[in-house]
C-alpha cells in the first residue's frame, strides 16, 4: 500500500522505522543500499514527507504497536531484528501475490511487472488527480523528465481524449 498510494521505493519501505510516522504521513529519510547493507539517504538523496491516507496510517500505528522484536525500531524487520527485511523476501511474496491472480512469471517477465511498478502507478495515478508538481515532490522526482518516464496512459485516459476531441467537434460544427 506504501508503494501503490506513495509511491516509495521498496528500499524505503523496509527502512521505515517508528519515530518516521506523523500525523498526517511518513518522513522518508531512508534507503537500505545492499552492498554496504547501511542506511543512506534516498536516491536522490533528500528526505521528503509522504501524506497518507487515515487508514494507511492507522494500519502502520498497528505494526508499531506490534512490533517488538525490532532492535533497530524497523517497521518489517529481518528475521533476528537487527534490519531491514531482506528485499528478496518482499519479491517471492509480491510474485507468489501476482501468481494466485492468474499472472505466473512467464506473463510477469513478459509484461515487465515488479515491486518497482507500485512507484509507475502511483506516481501515473498521483500526477492526473493532484497535478505534477505535488506528485513531484511526493514521489520524490527532482525533474519533469523523470516524472513523464514513470506516467503511462491507461485505456480510460485516451477515452478522455477522444472525449475531448467529440466536444470539440460539437463546438465547431
Amino acid at each position: 500500500m506504501l508503494a501503490m498510494l506513495g509511491g516509495l521505493r521498496q528500499s524505503e519501505i523496509l527502512t521505515l522505522k517508528a519515530r518516521d510516522i506523523r500525523d498526517d504521513g511518513i518522513i522518508v529519510a531512508n534507503s537500505w543500499d545492499r552492498k554496504t547493507k547501511a542506511l543512506v539517504l534516498p536516491k536522490n538523496g533528500k528526505t521528503r514527507s509522504v501524506p497518507l491516507a487515515a487508514p494507511l496510517l492507522m494500519i502502520l500505528k498497528a505494526i508499531v504497536e506490534q512490533n517488538e522484536y525490532s532492535e533497530e525500531g524497523y517497521l518489517f524487520p529481518n528475521s533476528l531484528g537487527t534490519g531491514p527485511l531482506d528485499h528478496k523476501v518482499v519479491n517471492d511474496r509480491f510474485y507468489d501475490a501476482l501468481a494466485s491472480i492468474g499472472v505466473d512469471s512467464e506473463k510477469r517477465l513478459a509484461r515487465h511487472i515488479t515491486f518497482h511498478s507500485w512507484r509507475h502507478y502511483a506516481n501515473t495515478r498521483l500526477r492526473s488527480i493532484v497535478g505534477d508538481l505535488l506528485t513531484r515532490e511526493v514521489i520524490g522526482h527532482s525533474d519533469i523528465e523523470m516524472q513523464d518516464h514513470y506516467t503511462h496512459a491507461k485505456e480510460e485516459d485516451r477515452k478522455k481524449v477522444i472525449q475531448a476531441q467529440l466536444e470539440i467537434l460539437g463546438r465547431v460544427a
